[in-house]
């Protein structure tokens, strides 16, 4: 269960990685997708553990937490 702290980092690294990975132009774009997607997730994620004290720990637990707001 990752703190709100802990999701800041991911994020921040994340979006770290997608810029590197933009230098490489079209080639990565896979990549950068995948990558956003999940720096989406722990940007959900950080707004529950912030403001509701909540950590789903899978995609379902976070559709309910979401659907809670």
């Amino acid at each position: 269960m990752p703190d709100l702290l802990a999701h800041r980092r991911q994020v921040e690294h994340n979006r770290a990685a997608v810029d590197y990975l933009l230098l490489a132009g079209d080639e990565r774009l896979d990549w950068v997708a995948t990558i956003l997607f999940y720096t989406a997730l722990h940007m959900i994620d950080q707004a529950l553990a912030h403001r509701a004290r909540l950590h789903p720990a899978n995609h379902r637990e976070r559709r309910l937490a979401i659907q809670q707001f």
